[in-house]
């Protein structure tokens, strides 16, 4: 590896590096193997060990290239304490609400500023068959590493469109169902359409009021325990699970 290749895969550390590559890695042999099996594109691996049989058989089928680092190289390219020493370079899609059918659920978050929130929310989301993520202009970036680390695979299966003003909601023709403590029980409310629009807010303040006065329907999880709040990554998978399991 020459150093100008090292320089450009340090450089992905920071996002506006990573927007400009249109790039961004991943680390460790789980969600490189994750990778490999959801198709994701995958550029480029890089192992300071030999790598497994299944894996160098699945990167050869795509016709993958594996690079052999050492593992001082490793440790510099890489963004963690303990590098595994098996990374993956991959191209970071580009999609934009269009490709969100008429008949599908999304999910859009407010202000969500914590990498491993959104990554946790991601892993929340594909498990429950939720796909499509949208971002207000407020949120962290998707491709962030503690994000990629956290959503552990996800990112293979959800697509994520950035940047999107709170506009977008009226515009979608989806019902909008606005995550609120005030709102009501996620278990007694009345019926919902599909598809909707799951809004949740920032880990401080929740859902603006921008949005609140809109008077979408508002939905919470009945507290029945103590406590002031839950993480806004817990209250997601809690409501998905409520939706996505819902008798219409």
């Amino acid at each position: 590896m020459n150093e100008k290749e090292v320089k450009r895969l340090t450089s992905l550390q920071v996002k506006k590096y990573r927007d400009e590559h249109k790039q961004f890695l991943i680390e460790g042999k789980r969600i490189v193997a994750e990778a490999l099996t959801a198709g994701a594109d995958i550029l480029k691996l890089y192992s300071d060990s030999e790598l497994d049989a299944d894996m160098i058989s699945a990167a050869n089928d795509r016709k993958i290239p594996i690079e052999n680092v050492d593992e001082r190289l490793a440790r510099k390219i890489s963004n963690t304490v303990s590098p595994s020493g098996v990374l993956a370079l991959c191209g970071i899609p580009e999609k934009d609400l269009s490709f969100i059918q008429n008949n599908e659920n999304c999910i859009y978050l407010e202000c969500i500023s914590d990498p491993g929130n959104l990554g946790t929310i991601a892993r929340a989301a594909t498990w429950f068959g939720v796909n499509h993520i949208v971002l207000s202009e407020t949120c962290t970036d998707p491709y962030n590493p503690k994000t990629v680390r956290a959503g552990m695979g996800a990112h293979f299966y959800c697509n994520f469109y950035i940047n999107t003003p709170l506009s977008w909601l009226s515009q979608c023709a989806k019902e909008i169902l606005a995550a609120d403590t005030n709102g009501e029980s996620i278990h007694t409310v009345g019926p919902i359409s599909n598809p909707w629009v799951l809004v949740l807010g920032g880990e401080a303040r929740g859902i603006s009021n921008e949005i609140l006065a809109e008077q979408y329907k508002t939905i919470s999880i009945p507290k029945l325990g103590e406590g002031e709040s839950l993480n806004v990554a817990a209250a997601a998978g809690i409501i998905l699970s409520s939706l996505c399991n819902r008798k219409m």
